[in-house]
């Protein structure tokens, strides 16, 4: 799976116990995708994947965390985040 991910976002809450504060928020999730399925060998294996930006997005704030599950267990058994916005 991949995700992209943004920081620096807030919220002004207008109702409830958090109202009229201004909440921050980092790591939220803008979009997450499936990859696709690897078969692990000996060699090493990449893949590219289209990772749509939306144009209000703030670029410098963005990051891609990209995740492997094992198919059957679903075990997290590997994990990356790459600052999008600094490459």
């Amino acid at each position: 799976m991949a995700a992209v991910t943004e920081d620096d976002l807030t919220s002004h809450v207008t109702r409830g116990e958090n109202a009229s504060r201004l909440l921050h928020h980092d790591a939220v999730v803008r979009s997450m995708q499936p990859v696709k399925t690897l078969t692990l060998g000996s060699g090493q294996q990449t893949s590219q994947v289209p990772v749509p930006l939306n144009s209000g997005w703030r670029r410098r704030n963005l990051n891609v965390v990209v995740f492997v599950q094992a198919r059957t267990s679903r075990h997290i058994v590997g994990a990356e985040l790459l600052p999008l916005g600094r490459m």
